[in-house]
């Protein structure tokens, strides 16, 4: 059985990891749904009852997907932050009882 062990740099690792992956998703849903609209698909014309519910949905799909995916960045991004704080309050406190330490004598 493998045994986790903390640190602060685990912390601040992890904490990175989930700044980058905020970024990573924000850039590649950017890119992806940066063409995707009606005449893209080819409805832009109107000219078939089809087009006409595209040209509806589409564009409420394509915000509902960009918002859900803005507010996920936006949680990862949370994580993220909280994980580099903890890694830096947690760095603090082991370095004022290394201090302690070194500071302490025995009776």
């Amino acid at each position: 059985m493998t045994q986790v062990q903390f640190s602060p740099e685990s912390w601040s690792r992890g904490g990175q990891a989930y700044l980058e992956e905020a970024a990573a998703l924000r850039s590649a849903v950017s890119s992806h749904l940066a063409s995707l609209d009606v005449n893209a698909l080819g409805s832009g014309n109107g000219g078939h009852p089809i087009d006409i519910t595209l040209a509806v949905v589409v564009p409420v799909v394509k915000d509902a997907f960009l918002e859900a995916c803005e507010n996920l960045a936006a949680n990862l991004e949370a994580v993220g932050t909280l994980m580099n704080d903890t890694g830096a309050a947690y760095a603090a406190v082991e370095a004022g009882a290394a201090a302690d330490a070194g500071q302490s004598t025995t009776l």
